[in-house]
């Protein structure tokens, strides 16, 4: 269903694609507008939010040598939830360059909670990928597995995809807190409003419990929504969500 907020997100993704390629060919939005409609209003109307008309898109997308494509769905890599193939849907770094985005890609941020990338260059992900999963650029971060707590499953130093939009929920979610300033990922669930609990695949690792109150030195930062390998995506049965949601009653009512 179209809504308000997809058309926006349709704005900024187009703006900023053609800004990106007003940049790499040197001209002004002034000099394009004119060349496609003989006046210099269209950048700037696109710029306000309004949007051409597709014959007008059409002509500034061959200006600017862009992809204007209406015809059968292409084929898109990447399942529900979990993108679960590296190639194509991510790219290693953009290194200071821009060619990465003129191929379709959009600039992740290393999340600041993880300390030992948080300096780098930003990963490059497909843009289509982001779409389809009506994900919210501004909110997506670039978060890497920090020890072995979700091993087998998760392995180390795993690049994963972090959405800081979700709040903790009854059912179990893999999410990512910083306790203390220790990045941790793991199965975050929520008994009671105002506290959670985060498990971990790893038994001997005990479970983080945070209560909303003065002290507490725990911040939930957000839902793991992608990985980037071949892997499948980490799954709880009925039977161990139950249980999970059991423990962490239990550990809330010993406080």
């Amino acid at each position: 269903m179209l809504t308000k907020e997809r058309t926006d997100r349709f704005k900024e993704r187009f703006l900023a694609t053609v800004t990106a390629a007003l940049d790499r060919s040197e001209m002004s939005g002034r000099q394009a507008s004119m060349a496609v409609v003989g006046h210099d209003g269209l950048i700037r109307d696109i710029k306000a939010g309004r949007l051409p008309s597709p014959e007008k898109i059409e002509a500034l997308c061959e200006l600017l040598g862009l992809d204007f494509y209406i015809g059968p769905r292409r084929q898109q890599p990447g399942p529900r939830g979990f993108a679960e193939a590296a190639e194509p849907l991510i790219r290693p770094t953009l290194d200071g360059q821009t060619e990465a985005l003129h191929q379709g890609y959009l600039p992740i941020p290393w999340h600041r909670a993880d300390l030992r990338h948080r300096d780098l260059s930003h990963l490059a992900i497909a843009a289509a990928w982001i779409e389809e999963q009506e994900l919210d650029l501004d909110n997506l971060f670039a978060i890497s597995m920090p020890d072995d707590a979700m091993a087998p499953q998760i392995q180390p130093d795993e690049v994963l995809l972090l959405d800081t939009t979700f709040t903790p929920e009854p059912s179990p979610t893999l999410c990512a807190v910083s306790e203390a300033g220790r990045l941790r990922i793991g199965w975050v669930i929520l008994p009671k409003a105002g506290a959670w609990v985060q498990f971990y695949a790893r038994a001997f690792t005990p479970p983080l419990v945070h209560q909303a109150k003065k002290g507490a030195t725990a911040e939930f930062l957000g839902r793991i929504v992608g990985r980037f390998d071949t892997r499948p995506a980490p799954r709880l049965s009925i039977e161990e969500s139950h249980r999970l949601h059991e423990v962490a009653d239990g550990l809330l009512k010993g406080r």
